[in-house]
């Protein structure tokens, strides 16, 4: 990719790569949001800066004079690690004017009170070189706020250490603690930090994946990850992206596999308060567990201060000291006037954390119940401040395209979840949103997407475009026909409960999924042959065979969309592609022609 070479200051420049388009009848790789951006900049330790300096006196020298273009630099553990999704999509939010429910930081301020405390300890002097490990008065309110929480009592001298942000914590708790070749097992999706971090410790990630809609712990899976190297398991509760909190049941399978083998634990529990439908569980809590856990957390997400980067590692002093240790080389030692104002935040009543979930909930609410209206298949949250969401009623490849066409065309951000995938073909499905953004930003970002997605604008006339290939019709035709509706429960080979869920495309207004729906009962559904209700064909042989009346509605609006294509001025070669995919279609949708 090329870089241009500026002698006087250091920009990101916005860069749409004509990967990152939807795929073509000449591309067949799967885009990449990693390739949005290209740096220009004079080395690649410059600073970031938008103001431009003062030229050189010999800045007007011949171009035959200047410099070459100097190729970026990067240590080799580093080189496959890019820009952060979150910096690269709050970039096209300020470029496209879009709502961003992307990256989770508020859009609105911390409590008054905390805020007062740091302007007080700035007026008091508190300015110069705190204490590396923090300030004794954060010490002891983080050691409080945790016996609060968990009734576990720590040493504020010996078991706390202050950090810039959890994500310092994170990193020095791998750093001290992890060896060259040590193994540590994660949960897939996660906090792209952990990944990096590790590459940078020398470690090899043993991946256990978390698949929806309950994003429920794999037991089997997760006792074949043990192995005689493997040093540590890294666990975040409440979960980010998925809104996952792991329940006392598999939190006893995963500290009793770390007992049987003698393995650390590492804990992020930064979003411990938003938890909304069960009681956070902190890993160090449970029996013989505090030992061998590292627990993780930060001021930024409770008290709407993110910008602040005050966080904490709390640890028995044996794991301690290598956290330390890895601290002091990293920042030495977080902002003297925050830790002051940290520990005051932390002595918050009761009551504000009460407040602090209700008003989450409202905005939850808001968020999810116009997610579903416009269409996503949204997936339980039962903490933190983002929901998961399933893309593919609107029939673009993957996450990455989505959410490029949402920024461009609809007005809102969303965060593509491959990224937090080793390997991202397991998130091609799904994008994350935030709702910690006041309700006015929330049902203005819902009426865009209801205004511009409800109707499903990507018609299949433009998939039909998009696809030039049996593989990617499948990716495209598939998840609205079979991977809309969930598995059905069944009793004694009946369907049981009638299962009502919204598919947002361009030829169904509902999906309808339960008992057995013969073509008689069409009319009481609300479905035509302009708008038809299709049953989603499960492996019960009755379910099939009643639903392909269904089917050949699908297929005759595939059908038409096709014609619409083959009347127009198209290649010869897109109009051959598209009457073999209507070939391919009738084979899918129905047992016999279409016409």
């Amino acid at each position: 990719m090329p870089v241009s070479y500026a002698a006087s200051q250091c920009t990101w420049t916005l860069t749409f790569h004509e990967m990152l388009r939807p795929l073509s009848s000449c591309s067949s790789s799967r885009p990449s949001i990693q390739t949005l951006f290209r740096r220009s900049c004079p080395s690649p330790m410059a600073t970031l800066s938008t103001v431009p300096t003062q030229k050189s006196p010999d800045s007007t020298r011949d171009e035959s004079t200047q410099k070459p273009n100097q190729p970026l630099q990067v240590a080799k553990r580093l080189e496959k690690f890019k820009t952060t999704i979150f910096t690269q999509m709050s970039t096209l939010a300020i470029k496209h004017g879009a709502i961003n429910l992307g990256q989770g930081f508020p859009n609105f301020d911390g409590p008054e009170f905390v805020k007062e405390a740091a302007i007080q300890g700035i007026k008091d002097g508190k300015n110069q070189y705190a204490r590396g490990y923090g300030v004794p008065d954060l010490n002891l309110a983080v050691a409080d706020r945790f016996m609060k929480d968990t009734g576990l009592v720590v040493d504020p001298e010996k078991e706390v250490t202050i950090t810039s942000g959890c994500t310092e914590a994170i990193a020095a708790t791998m750093l001290g603690l992890i060896n060259s070749g040590d193994e540590v097992i994660l949960f897939a999706p996660f906090y792209d930090s952990y990944e990096a971090t590790l590459s940078m410790a020398g470690a090899k990630i043993k991946c256990v994946t978390l698949r929806p809609p309950d994003f429920s712990v794999p037991v089997d899976e997760l006792k074949s990850a043990f192995s005689k190297n493997t040093r540590a398991i890294l666990i975040n509760t409440p979960h980010n992206p998925t809104g996952k909190m792991f329940t006392r049941e598999e939190l006893d399978v995963i500290a009793s596999l770390c007992i049987e083998n003698d393995v650390l634990v590492f804990t992020d529990e930064v979003y411990d308060k938003l938890a909304f439908e069960m009681d956070h569980i902190s890993m160090a809590s449970l029996p013989g567990m505090y030992e061998r856990t590292v627990t993780l957390n930060s001021l930024g997400k409770t008290f709407s201060l993110t910008g602040w980067k005050i966080g904490w590692a709390i640890a028995p002093p044996h794991l301690t000291w290598g956290v330390r240790q890895a601290h002091s080389f990293l920042t030495f030692a977080t902002s003297t006037p925050m830790q002051y104002a940290a520990a005051a935040a932390l002595r918050a009543p009761d009551s504000y954390y009460e407040e602090l979930k209700r008003d989450y909930r409202k905005k939850k609410a808001i968020l999810v119940e116009g997610l579903k209206e416009v269409g996503f298949t949204v997936f339980p949250s039962s903490g933190t401040y983002f929901v998961v969401v399933a893309h593919t009623p609107f029939g673009l490849e993957n996450d990455v395209a989505f959410c490029e066409y949402l920024i461009k065309e609809v007005g809102v951000v969303a965060i593509p979840t491959s990224v937090f995938y080793l390997n991202p073909e397991d998130g091609k499905d799904l994008v994350r949103f935030t709702f910690c953004k006041d309700e006015g930003t929330l049902r203005s970002a819902v009426e865009r997407m209801k205004e511009k997605l409800g109707n499903c604008p990507i018609s299949w006339k433009d998939t039909l475009l998009r696809a030039p290939t049996r593989e990617a019709l499948m990716r495209f035709v598939r998840p609205i026909v079979l991977r809309v509706a969930s598995p059905v429960p069944q009793t004694s080979g009946r369907l049981v409960r009638p299962v009502i869920l919204r598919a947002a495309s361009p030829i169904a207004s509902g999906c309808f999924v339960g008992p057995v729906i013969s073509k008689a009962m069409l009319p009481a559904l609300g479905a035509s042959r302009r708008h038809p209700a299709f049953v989603v064909p499960r492996m019960a042989p009755q379910v099939r065979r009643n639903s392909r009346y269904h089917i050949r509605l699908v297929a005759l609006e595939f059908a038409r969309a096709a014609g619409e294509i083959l009347q127009e001025k198209t290649s010869k070669d897109v109009k051959r592609t598209t009457e073999r995919l209507v070939r391919f279609a009738k084979r899918i949708f129905c047992d016999k022609e279409v016409h």
